[in-house]
């Protein structure tokens, strides 16, 4: 059965490698930091079973379209964090070496456009738990005076039912054979998984420090965006299992009859996905809002890319505009 799953898996996910550099930080221009989410291996994606098929073919980062497609639109990009850790560390771990890592950008290019100034031009882009990620990095009190807006996508900033799920099944035992070979066979399991407890939506009162990636606060000079996106169909069969496990989740909890609803990606519902304005709601799934390999050809990539895009232009432009009325300090 996990075969037939990672052959398939391996068929819709060969992805198309962009080569790429960080951009040089200007603090005259805006400068738009992505941060991956689960299945990401730094810049990679990372699946478990599919690892060294990605390998083998060549392929595998995790922002390639993006990043195209923001090279196209001339908005200057950094990615982090880059450091491989086979998709393992908690969340808190990943946004401090982005801090670092911004930091060190900043210095390094106020450096080289010799012109120490302090502008807020930094666009933070997550997707998935990258979301979450983005918003610790946006509170440090380091970067600050450099973040204008937080944008996120497909990003369970109330965490998810599918975490609380898989901890109960490690916990009382699998209740059907399907799910335990998709889980275990794409690795998402709370021992391959240290962010795992971190996504949960049933908090445990004795450990209320896990859950500040979706606690962290919003601040009131930051901007703050999140593009929405539901699933109807996949061609990914793990989200097909993972999408009806979300539901039972919901129902389970009363949910489905609520604002919260039973519409999901296959890894988070919808209702979760909402922090700050949002900028669009689309029909994708999770991994279709990434537009990665063949996925990038699908309705529900480009519906994402008619919204996304189109705002991250319109978003620099503004801080752009911004920059220019702004006298050096």
């Amino acid at each position: 059965m996990i075969g037939k799953v990672v052959a398939i898996l391996g068929l819709f996910i060969s992805l198309t490698s962009v080569g790429s550099a960080d951009d040089v930080y200007s603090p005259l221009k805006p400068y738009v930091v992505l941060i991956p989410g689960a299945g990401s291996n730094g810049g990679e994606i990372y699946v478990k079973n599919l690892t060294r098929l990605l390998k083998i073919t060549g392929h595998g980062q995790y922002f390639g379209e993006y990043l195209q497609i923001l090279g196209e639109i001339g908005l200057p990009t950094m990615l982090c964090p880059k450091t491989k850790d086979k998709d393992r560390r908690p969340l808190l771990t990943r946004a401090l070496e982005c801090v670092v890592a911004i930091q060190a950008a900043i210095v390094q290019g106020t450096i080289q456009n010799r012109r120490p100034i302090v502008r807020r031009n930094i666009i933070l882009l997550g997707h998935s738990m990258g979301g979450n990620i983005a918003r610790m990095v946006a509170n440090d009190p380091r970067l600050k005076p450099f973040i204008h807006s937080v944008v996120t996508v497909a990003t369970p900033h109330q965490g998810t039912p599918i975490a609380d799920f898989i901890f109960d099944q490690y916990s009382k035992g699998w209740e059907s054979e399907l799910y335990r070979t998709v889980i275990e066979g794409i690795g998402f399991t709370p021992i391959e998984k240290e962010y795992l407890a971190e996504l949960r939506t049933e908090r445990l009162p004795d450990s209320p420090g896990v859950y500040y990636a979706q606690d962290v606060r919003a601040l009131p000079f930051i901007s703050y965006y999140s593009l929405t996106n539901s699933m109807e169909h996949t061609l990914m069969p793990p989200l097909e299992v993972t999408n009806l496990v979300l539901k039972n989740e919901i129902k389970k909890r009363g949910l489905d009859q609520t604002s919260y609803g039973v519409a999901n990606d296959g890894l988070a519902p919808e209702y979760s996905m909402v922090f700050g304005k949002v900028i669009g709601s689309v029909r994708a799934d999770h991994w279709e809002t990434l537009c990665i390999g063949i996925l990038k050809f699908t309705t529900g990539c480009e519906q994402t890319k008619q919204v996304l895009f189109p705002f991250l232009k319109s978003l620099g432009q503004e801080v752009a505009a911004q920059l220019l009325t702004k006298e050096e300090i």
